[in-house]
């Protein structure tokens, strides 16, 4: 009866080993007689060294569609100025330009001309429905107005806004495309790309395109 029981052991044992022959793997059994006709029977298999492993992978074309607000408001400037240099202001050197102060409240506010022609002039912003003068080097809510539209009324830093939204939406399309082209020729895909535009109503320019 042992003899058999050893046999099936042995059989169940060369076959367990002939199962993983082909791994990269160390094999251990052992068979202990338990003393009333019994065996445990232990099988171990474990992996040492290196395993080789092969990754392949491959970038998928998109189809994308960019909708683009070309509405009126596009033309006003982003939230965000850069400061001029410290410079001299009177009527006639400001002029037409759009140039903003920095308030103490931290936000930009438009400088715009104000006066009699031929009699007074003065440069000022509002704030909540209050006037704010520039007058010297300082900001007063007193008006002092000049009689020369060549009379430096002002003198210090005033803001310029960066850019259009228009313009800094034109170069974030501009950034994308050229993303997009050296992802496809860099992956050897054909990536395509829509453009769309809406104010008060929407239309394709561009239909999907390579």
């Amino acid at each position: 009866m042992r003899k058999s029981i050893r046999y099936i052991i042995a059989a169940a044992a060369a076959m367990f080993t002939a199962a993983v022959a082909s791994a990269q793997v160390v094999n251990s059994k052992t068979a202990k007689d338990n003393g009333d006709g019994t065996y445990t029977l232990t099988l171990e298999s474990f992996a040492t060294g290196s395993m080789g492993q092969t990754i392949s992978t491959s970038r998928k074309p998109i189809d994308a569609v960019l909708v683009l607000d070309v509405s009126g408001s596009m033309a006003n400037a982003l939230p965000t100025f850069e400061p001029l240099a410290s410079a001299s202001y009177s009527v006639l050197s400001y002029g037409f330009s759009s140039y903003y102060f920095r308030h103490t409240d931290g936000k930009y506010y438009k400088v715009s001309i104000g006066g009699k022609l031929g009699d007074h002039y003065y440069l000022y912003y509002t704030v909540s429905g209050k006037i704010y003068y520039l007058s010297g080097t300082s900001v007063t809510t007193s008006k002092k107005p000049v009689t020369s539209p060549t009379t430096t009324i002002w003198t210090g830093v005033l803001y310029k806004p960066t850019k259009p939204k228009l313009d800094a939406l034109k170069d974030a399309c501009t950034a994308f495309v050229n993303s997009v082209a050296t992802d496809a020729v860099d992956n050897q895909v054909e990536h395509k790309i829509s453009l769309v535009t809406f104010s008060s109503s929407s239309q394709p320019v561009v239909a999907l395109m390579d």
